[in-house]
């Protein structure tokens, strides 16, 4: 049984709100805490309330994640960009990768498209058997000449 997708509106009922954060706080300090003891790496987390009345809820502690910041903010501004990643360089790598995947797929669509415009130009009857199926077919494409006598080569 799978779960269902939780519709993301405003809660604005004080109430169910305050129950939402608790709750949603709880799960991401878990997480957090996980993903720093699973793969060995230093996190940190500042969560603000929506009421400005409350102080932020800080994990691991204040003094480890002041640390943490002030370690990142000394990093020069290359180290600091190699460290992260903005949405904009994501976007630009997935999509450099989809380009080269239909560069590919179009050349071997030209591939194929020479090939069966070659084997096309001739006749059926002049076609080996081992030849007819297209996985049989080489990989560079097969031309085939009309040589002077009329016959195909």
């Amino acid at each position: 049984m799978t779960r269902n997708g939780v519709k993301l509106a405003y809660i604005s009922n004080d109430a169910a709100k305050n129950v939402t954060y608790k709750k949603r706080k709880k799960g991401l300090v878990k997480k957090m805490s996980e993903l720093s003891t699973l793969c060995g790496v230093e996190a940190c987390a500042i969560i603000y309330p929506s009421t400005c009345n409350s102080h932020p809820k800080v994990w691991p502690s204040a003094v480890t994640t002041h640390r943490m910041l002030s370690h990142f903010k000394m990093l020069s501004v290359v180290e600091r960009s190699n460290r992260t990643m903005a949405q904009e360089r994501l976007v630009r790598q997935r999509i450099a990768h989809a380009d080269e995947k239909v560069k590919k797929l179009c050349e071997n669509n030209h591939r194929k498209e020479i090939t069966q415009v070659n084997l096309d130009r001739v006749p059926k009857s002049h076609i080996p058997p081992w030849l007819e199926t297209e996985s049989n077919l080489p990989n560079q494409g097969v031309v085939f000449d009309e040589d002077k006598s009329g016959g195909w080569t």
